[in-house]
């Protein structure tokens, strides 16, 4: 027994030996936990929430939960089904309260909270960048209580019904942003007290006493600075057809309210069947033209988003060969074709369509013909083309406009204004008599860089633009430095690097970093920039002898991509030297010993 115990802590010992002169290194791999409830682990969602690590999500099935939940953990708390996952706090507490920051709460019904205090359907105490979507809040004495600070939530497309207070902002809840939510039959819409809110495309659809009580609290937003919120007791008009209220106007402090419930999803009915038109903006003027054959509709937004709109439309209504369809956004200036750049595709039964980009303050045209819409001005295109879709950065680019009216025919002497967008720089030239433009560039930048041909029209004509884009890549360098160095251990000696460009040009003013690499471990030994002639030196002393890489590195910077180079380094220990020191001071040491010694002796015989 005495022997295997000596075996075992040998193996122990040997086993630590090992692991630490291997260097094993123990890496955590972070992955997202998810939870389900109910599940023979967690029968209750606070069973699941008590014991879920940070960052976990809580997926919970269909059902209804009699719980009253505290959240005081960072977690994803994601329904199944948000009409039949529903979380009943039976009269009692608050349904969901929440006590920290950095928590998402989705696809739920969240009802019955009791009817005193600050009892609420979520309770939001002291929390930060909380995300609350596609949820249904039914029958609380208050939908969503924002107390104690708790600033950055998001409300996204919930729906706020029968209860007492809607929404409820507390004194220095601030920066909270609500977005396409409905607030319907609550004895108060929304309560503000807080400052600093933001509420656009929400509906207002009548809340019995008041759809927003004004408490306190200043610089709340309602519009995102084009579109506003419905109201169901707005009785303006839309004088322009965009969809959004110009007349009795600002109502509950909103001067952009919208004409028509939000929804991002419409339905037209054309000759008894349905259009579907899908857009993240607001939707307005929908018109079918059996003589022109084709539809067209309005969108409003903010002009600096990004937009799409699909709209499915059904052959009984419109139809057409493939290279038949023609789809075009109009604005009072502009007259784009953007046919080629919408995606369009077909069934036995409908056509479907799919356009992203700048479509806010468009009517889009959707002609299932050749034939086009009447206008008194001469529609124009513009085409950008390039000679290279990729260059180097500095490498020329020629950029070619052709511009025409809508048969072909080349529009000459008139004014091409070429442009980057996002950079400062444009360019104007005048199409030549085949409605050519043509410029040339040359730009020391890096990454995807998109530019634009832009016609502004005049009082014949209207303005077109096209936009193309092309990839600047960074110029290739090489990093020289000797094959092998010789040194001595503890002197001095100077590294040197040099690099230059593709086109054998110094890269100036790069830094080089310098590393020494022995026994798979990389060690920083300093760095420095190149000077004018492209070379970087470090002064450098070694202090270990042996056989090492020496590595030079470029990170890449700016323009230039990045390199490096490797050198063998061999150090050499530092030779002994003959010197005198090392002859006089041990014959003086001996000379005095003999001395004392014969002294010595001397001394005896007396």
């Amino acid at each position: 027994m005495i022997g295997e115990r000596k075996q075992i802590l040998a193996l122990l010992i040997m086993l630590v030996v090992a692991v630490h002169f291997f260097g094993f290194e123990v890496q955590t791999v972070k992955s997202t936990v998810e939870i389900i409830v109910p599940s023979d682990e967690y029968r209750t969602i606070q069973e699941a929430i008590n014991k879920a690590p940070e960052g976990a999500k809580i997926c919970i099935e269909e059902g209804v939960y009699n719980e009253n939940v505290v959240i005081n953990r960072s977690v994803t708390i994601l329904g199944r089904k948000k009409e039949t996952t529903i979380i009943d706090a039976q009269g009692f507490g608050s349904v969901l309260r929440v006590t920290t920051s950095n928590i998402t709460i989705m696809n739920l019904t969240i009802q019955n909270s009791g009817k005193i205090g600050e009892d609420s359907g979520i309770l939001l105490f002291r929390a930060e960048n909380v995300t609350i979507s596609n949820c249904l809040i039914y029958n609380n004495n208050i939908g969503v209580l924002f107390s104690a600070k708790s600033n950055k939530i998001s409300l996204v497309n919930n729906v706020f019904k029968g209860n007492g207070w809607g929404v409820s902002l507390k004194p220095d809840s601030d920066f909270n942003i609500f977005v396409g939510n409905t607030f319907k039959e609550n004895q108060v819409g929304v309560v503000v007290s807080s400052s600093y809110n933001v509420f656009y495309r929400n509906n207002f659809l009548n809340n019995t006493n008041l759809q927003v009580q004004f408490l306190g609290g200043v610089s709340n937003k309602w519009d995102n600075g084009v579109e506003g919120n419905f109201w169901s007791d707005y009785e303006g008009e839309d004088t322009n057809g965009d969809g959004i209220g110009d007349t009795n106007i600002p109502i509950w402090g909103d001067s952009k309210p919208l004409i028509e419930p939000w929804s991002q999803v419409r339905m037209y009915m054309v000759n008894s069947y349905c259009v579907v038109v899908e857009c993240n903006f607001t939707v307005a003027s929908f018109q079918f033209n059996s003589s022109l054959n084709g539809l067209n509709f309005r969108i409003t937004g903010p002009s600096a988003w990004s937009g799409f709109f699909n709209i499915t439309i059904p052959k009984t209504v419109l139809d057409a060969a493939p290279n038949e369809w023609r789809i075009f956004l109009v604005s009072s200036q502009y007259f784009l074709n953007v046919t080629q750049h919408t995606k369009i595709t077909s069934n036995n039964t409908h056509v479907m369509m799919h356009y992203s980009g700048n479509v806010a303050g468009y009517t889009v045209y959707i002609i299932a013909s050749k034939s086009l819409p009447s206008q008194e001005k001469i529609i124009t295109c513009i085409e950008l083309l390039i000679n290279k879709r990729e260059v180097k950065a500095g490498e020329l680019l020629v950029l070619y406009a052709k511009l025409t009216d809508v048969s072909g025919q080349p529009l000459a002497g008139k004014v091409i204004v070429f442009s980057l967008l996002g950079e400062s720089w444009n360019k104007t030239e005048v199409t030549n008599s085949s409605g050519f433009a043509m410029t040339q560039v040359q730009f020391l930048l890096v990454g995807i860089l998109k530019f634009r041909a832009t016609f502004q029209g005049d009082q014949d004509l209207y303005g077109s633009f096209d936009e193309t884009s092309v990839t600047f890549k960074p110029l290739s360098t090489t990093l020289v430095t000797p094959s092998s160095i010789n040194a001595t251990q503890h002197e001095s000696l100077t590294l040197i690097a040099s690099l230059k460009d593709e086109n054998n040009v110094p890269v100036k003013r790069a830094t080089i970093k310098f590393y020494i690499k022995s026994n798979g471990f990389r060690e920083s030994i300093g760095s420095n920039k190149t000077g004018e002639n492209g070379v970087a030196t470090l002064i450098y002393e070694p202090t270990k002898t042996g056989v090492f890489q020496l590595i030079a590195v470029f990170d890449g910077e700016g323009i230039y991509a990045a390199s490096s180079a490797t050198s063998t380094l061999v150090v050499s220990p530092k030779p002994w030297r003959l010197n005198y020191v090392y002859i006089i001071f041990p014959a003086i040491l001996l000379a005095t010993l003999i001395i004392y010694l014969k002294l010595r002796k001397m001394k005896n015989k007396l």
